[in-house]
């Protein structure tokens, strides 16, 4: 094997790795964002809200209600930034992959 090719070689694979945890990373905090605010509605109820005034009773349903839909963070607003979202994407370009190299004469 030729030491420039073992170079480039080397180059591409630190690329690869750099945009594999980038992307990584971000798909990572979003799922964080999407699991901790499907525990608010649970932390609400657990909360001490019954011992509280009537209108302030009414103030956190309102709240409750708006805390039963995660929020996720979306892209494009058709694709969600989730871990599954990131599987989906490595198993595509690895079949990319796997095509473009039969194609490979």
């Amino acid at each position: 094997m030729n030491v420039d090719n073992l170079a480039d070689s080397a180059v591409f694979a630190g690329y690869l790795f750099y945009a594999v945890f980038d992307v990584f990373s971000v798909m990572y905090f979003a799922n964080e964002i999407k699991l901790k605010s499907e525990e608010l509605f649970y932390n609400l109820y657990q909360s001490s809200w019954i011992e509280q005034t009537l209108k302030c009773k009414k103030i956190l349903i309102i709240f409750g209600e708006r805390l039963k839909q995660p929020h996720v963070l979306v892209v494009l607003k058709m694709y969600p930034l989730t871990l599954e979202t990131f599987n989906k994407i490595l198993n595509s370009a690895y079949n990319m992959f796997k095509i473009l190299q039969n194609l490979k004469w």
